[in-house]
């Protein structure tokens, strides 16, 4: 499953559209789940409800009202920390702020994007989530 927050909706589209050509195009099951959240609480929501479905991959933005990036993968982290291996699960965080990441990677995080994401960027997050997903289901 592939978890998307932010509280802009268009960002949430747009990412949601990009994540769903990229395993396409990798030739990755149509069954990991792409879910995009305007809300960071309906994240936790959802993250409680799914969370025997791994491998799981989230994206979320650094800056939203109510709770952080930085706290959503922190509350992340909690749940999924009953799971013996760092292989099933990942979350990467987006921002046009970069000094959010130094609190969000101690937390957890494993990469901070800019946000509007650049081209280049794209090619390495389609990257990172494509040999995630490869990865998970050579595993399985």
């Amino acid at each position: 499953m592939v978890l998307i927050v932010d509280n802009e909706e268009r960002s949430v589209t747009v990412l949601c559209r990009l994540v769903r050509a990229w395993l396409s195009d990798a030739g990755l099951p149509e069954a990991i789940g792409i879910v995009g959240s305007c809300s960071a609480h309906a994240a936790i929501t959802t993250i409680a409800a799914t969370k025997g479905s791994l491998p799981f991959f989230l994206i979320t933005d650094g800056e939203m009202p109510v709770m952080s990036g930085t706290e959503l993968i922190r509350r992340t982290h909690v749940q999924m920390g009953s799971f013996p291996s760092a292989k099933s699960y990942c979350t990467v965080m987006m921002s046009g702020n970069y000094d959010l990441f130094k609190d969000a990677h101690l937390v957890g995080a494993r990469r901070f994007f800019q946000k509007p994401l650049p081209d280049e960027e794209s090619a390495v997050l389609k990257k990172m989530i494509v040999d995630f997903f490869r990865d998970a289901c050579v595993a399985r």
